[in-house]
């Protein structure tokens, strides 16, 4: 089985000019050079188990390696 990745679109602060900027789920799928056939987005109260799949987050300090 293939991992999964959810993905959760967001604001994050940028380090280099300290504006806001929403970061969408097309936008954190590139950045993170995933295959977007393996990613499913976050729809807020939906459960999902944290075990099974890579959750992916807009992050501050724009290092966008899987984790």
């Amino acid at each position: 089985m293939k991992r999964r990745y959810i993905v959760h679109p967001g604001f994050v602060v940028s380090r280099t000019d300290g504006d806001q900027h929403y970061i969408g789920y097309s936008q954190l799928i590139a950045l993170y050079k995933v295959d977007p056939t393996l990613c499913i987005l976050y729809k807020e109260g939906e459960y999902i188990p944290r075990a099974l799949d890579a959750h992916l987050y807009p992050k501050y300090s724009g290092d966008y390696s899987l984790p």
